[in-house]
């Protein structure tokens, strides 16, 4: 019986990422074939739109970047995090395909322009996604990089689709113009947070206290002083938080190395992902109080196994 269920868990964790990447099918698919009845159009559609919305939003996570030598293409590579200001345009595209395939049976009225200037907005959008997408994940290479098979064929999709309705349209460049113009202040928005995010990367790969190091970059009023000290053969300037818990956890290490090690694999996962939010001085502030309570019982660890070593 376990032979059993572990043959079905290996089939699972290969078959499931499979089905993420084939469900984005239903896009181009429908754009050929109208299944029926309607209800089974819809529910393919469905799934063809909610999917790739939701590997829109986790994309994010793909930004790993710790310190600035992450990024050979600059705030590019901070796109991946910067382009969820684009998310009212990916609504917005994603509401026009939805209506426009709902819609599509022989003697329609003409598409009204929202769908149409939707498909619009979801053909640049993606096509700019995947572009990003193959700057940042396609350069790296390894097995992240057939994740890209999923903006391929949304822009494929978009692109197709707004072809064929601008050919039938009778809506005027001039009107193209004017809807890509409303929208610049969110593709400003997200050029401007992609630089910010990357001008928030340390200049030096981070030791390892990432959250810690990134409260840091608050205002120096609250989080000072700093000073220089040295920390792994090399010196850095550093607070009195950082140093408290480069201590505590050197202690720690040297006392409980299983539990420390496991602490390490876990943070060091979650932390540079925590520490990439952190972009803004008033943020690192707010971290740098939220951390407060445990400087102060790191501080009482390490001055009490100082007094009173084992």
């Amino acid at each position: 019986m376990q032979i059993l269920i572990e043959s079905i868990i290996k089939i699972l964790v290969y078959l499931l990422p499979l089905g993420a990447l084939l469900l984005p099918l239903a896009m181009p698919v429908t754009i050929w074939w109208r299944p029926r009845p309607r209800f089974f159009r819809a529910v393919i559609l469905a799934i063809g739109l909610i999917v790739p919305f939701i590997i829109f939003l986790l994309s994010t996570l793909a930004q790993d970047a710790e310190w600035k030598g992450d990024c050979p293409h600059g705030w590019l590579d901070c796109f991946l995090v910067g382009k969820l200001w684009l998310t009212p345009l990916v609504l917005w595209a994603s509401s026009a395909w939805w209506g426009f395939e709902l819609r599509r049976t022989p003697g329609n009225p003409p598409t009204p322009p929202w769908i149409v200037l939707g498909l619009f907005h979801g053909a640049v959008v993606s096509f700019v996604c995947l572009l990003s997408g193959i700057l940042t994940l396609g350069s790296r290479g390894g097995r992240q990089t057939i994740w890209l098979l999923v903006p391929f064929l949304v822009a494929a999709s978009y692109s197709t689709r707004t072809w064929q309705l601008i050919r039938t349209s009778s809506l005027a460049f001039t009107t193209y113009v004017g809807s890509f113009v409303l929208a610049a202040p969110v593709w400003i928005a997200s050029v401007i947070w992609s630089k910010q995010i990357y001008a928030a990367l340390p200049d030096q790969r981070p030791d390892g206290c990432f959250v810690v190091t990134a409260a840091a970059r608050g205002h120096p009023a609250l989080v000072g002083p700093f000073f220089e000290t040295s920390h792994r053969g090399r010196r850095r300037p550093a607070n009195r938080q950082l140093v408290t818990f480069w201590e505590f956890e050197e202690l720690w290490r040297r006392r409980a190395p299983v539990s420390h090690a496991a602490f390490r694999k876990l943070y060091g996962r979650a932390g540079p992902v925590i520490a990439r939010r952190i972009t803004r001085r008033w943020v690192a502030d707010l971290v740098y109080l939220a951390l407060k309570p445990a400087e102060l019982l790191a501080a009482l660890a390490t001055r009490t196994r100082r007094n009173y070593p084992a």
